[in-house]
């Protein structure tokens, strides 16, 4: 998805979605955009359950007898 930089107002971006306007959080924004920049967004779905697996295997590894964590 393309995001314009239609203008910085203080702590907010206003980006051009889709030809929408929408505030958003310059923090959260890549560092050093100005009004003009063109950018792509990308979205790409992340499943909370993997995500939660992921971090039980982990936390199993790291564990000193490997069998802390149980559900």
């Amino acid at each position: 998805m393309k995001v314009v930089i239609d203008r910085i107002e203080g702590t907010f971006a206003v980006l051009e979605v889709a030809g929408e306007s929408v505030d958003w959080p310059l923090k959260s924004l890549p560092a050093g955009i100005r009004e003009g920049d063109v950018f792509e967004w990308n979205f790409e779905r992340v499943s909370p359950v993997e995500d939660a697996e992921e971090l039980l295997n982990r936390l199993r590894e790291s564990s000193p007898k490997g069998d802390l964590i149980e559900l």
